[in-house]
């Protein structure tokens, strides 16, 4: 049995770029090791940007992957903490703030890839990446290498990164919806991270609109072509037809070069910065001293905004031209069967209607003429009678009757929350007449379907491979047939949760007449 090394001694050979230090390290059994501060020899020999070493645990497969372990009990308030100060560049103030909550050698349960993303070192990044290294680990606070490449060494970083992967012919960079909008900025970057990057379903939905809002019909083509689907993940910001008629997304994500190609949304809503007076609070003394210089400079910030906008014009041409291109690129998304009525029912900020008075009468109309020879919608069904518990944590539960559905009808149920999924939550009932108390057994349910939410993707619980942080609205269905001959019309509802606020028996139903 080999023996156990001197870790201090070897991590302070590593740092001092000691050649008997990599000889150790080549005869150990097991690299898998971090050391008191909760760095891994990978990370040690990252930050010391030895060579030597890098390439040694390289050649390991098993140290490629391996990060500090993170406290199990510090693993939850590590990332709600992440999430409720907020991620920005650069990264290093978050981590300020969360070193002094949970420890100055706080592990982050970072890959060698991320911890070389995390740092800037090319020569580790591209070492990783030619021996193999996956991408798509996530950290503690919820970030993959491509993202802390970026928000710790901004644009740089993230092009360091990408010339590594088109090196080591790397093209499945994972990208998601908040690392995208932050290089909607940045556009020449982000067609360069395209070219490596595998985007999730958000994301997806997100660049399709961003290519829509920029009048890109190529782009829009080829994703068309590529099988998007233009009405897949309709929703109030989501939402191509729109960003078609509008260019709304540039002006909300205040794109630098966005305005004039939103320019009548601009001209009609202002411009998105100045409809309130609002300082950074971060950046506001504990005594409050510079509230009134803050102030004073957020006003003056504030109506520079709104000079921008009364001073904006385009010529007329330009104008025409603008329009002439809108109405190409609803032609575009409507050809590919794109659903004006389906767009207009989830818009919830602005309104089709809206269109001419910003001076887009033009698109109004074609958008009106395609919209009126699609077919109606078939008329949407409703259950007879429905109510509703609301329970503790954000959680909530919608029972629905429908006489229509089976011999006897159908009781369908969804216990849902805000926050992501309720583990352990069991659901009985019985049934009973009108002023009947229940008795016997409980029937437990089981559930029909399980869903989340996850920045607009909607998952099956089986596909939530990981813990969910902020909102992620969660929806257990469930569903209880009933019998044609029986004279039942009250129902009465059981859970069961370790939590007691989630436990107990429910106030009873009377389904048929309505509670």
């Amino acid at each position: 049995m080999a023996e156990t090394p001197d870790l201090a001694a070897l991590v302070e050979g590593i740092e001092a770029h000691d050649a008997d230090a990599v000889s150790t390290l080549a005869t150990l059994p097991d690299r898998c090791l971090a050391d008191a501060r909760n760095r891994t020899l990978f990370d040690v020999a990252i930050l010391a940007n030895n060579s030597e070493a890098i390439a040694l645990l390289a050649s390991d497969k098993k140290a490629l992957e391996f990060a500090a372990a993170i406290d199990p009990g510090q693993k939850d308030p590590i990332r709600h903490s992440a999430a409720m100060h907020d991620i920005k560049y650069p990264i290093s103030k978050l981590e300020a703030v969360l070193e002094k909550s949970f420890g100055q050698d706080l592990a982050y349960g970072r890959t060698p890839l991320q911890t070389a993303c995390r740092v800037g070192n090319v020569v580790a990044t591209d070492a990783l990446l030619a021996a193999g290294a996956k991408a798509n680990a996530k950290d503690a606070i919820g970030l993959t290498a491509v993202e802390l490449a970026f928000y710790a060494r901004g644009e740089e970083g993230l092009q360091n990164l990408i010339v590594a992967a088109e090196k080591n012919k790397q093209t499945n960079l994972p990208v998601g919806k908040r690392l995208l909008r932050e290089l909607f900025a940045f556009p020449e970057t982000l067609e360069k991270l395209l070219a490596v990057a595998k985007l999730d379903a958000y994301a997806r939905r997100f660049l399709f609109c961003y290519r829509c809002a920029w009048l890109d019909t190529e782009a829009v083509r080829a994703m068309l072509a590529d099988g998007y689907d233009p009405n897949k993940g309709l929703s109030a910001d989501i939402n191509p037809l729109w960003e078609a008629c509008t260019s709304a997304l540039l002006w909300d994500e205040a794109i630098p070069d966005g305005f004039e190609q939103a320019f009548h949304f601009t001209k009609h809503w202002g411009h998105p910065g100045a409809s309130s007076v609002s300082f950074d609070n971060a950046l506001l003394n504990e005594d409050g001293s510079n509230f009134g210089q803050l102030f004073a400079e957020a006003q003056k910030k504030q109506r520079a905004q709104i000079k921008i906008v009364d001073d904006m014009s385009i010529s007329p041409e330009s104008e025409q031209d603008l329009i002439e291109r809108r109405v190409a690129m609803l032609d575009v998304l409507l050809g590919a069967g794109a659903d004006a009525r389906l767009a207009r029912d989830k818009l919830s900020f602005g309104s089709f209607s809206e269109l001419k008075e910003m001076g887009l009468g033009d698109v109004a109309q074609r958008l009106k003429g395609r919209r009126d020879k699609a077919a109606r919608p078939a008329k949407k069904l409703k259950p007879k009678t429905s109510t509703f518990w609301e329970l503790a944590g954000e959680t909530g539960l919608n029972v629905e009757y429908w006489p229509e559905e089976g011999h006897g009808g159908l009781i369908r149920m969804i216990l849902h929350n805000v926050y992501g999924p309720v583990d352990g939550m069991s659901l009985s009932v019985q049934l009973t007449e009108k002023n009947v108390d229940p008795e016997g057994e409980w029937t437990e349910l089981n559930t029909v379907k399980e869903t989340v939410d996850v920045d607009g993707e909607i998952l099956t619980r089986a596909e939530l491979t990981e813990p969910v942080y902020g909102e992620a609205p969660w929806e257990a269905h469930y569903e209880l047939p009933l019998d044609e001959a029986g004279a039942a019309n009250r129902l009465w509802i059981r859970l069961s949760h370790e939590d007691e606020s989630l436990s107990g028996e429910l106030d009873p139903w009377d389904f048929v007449s309505g509670r």
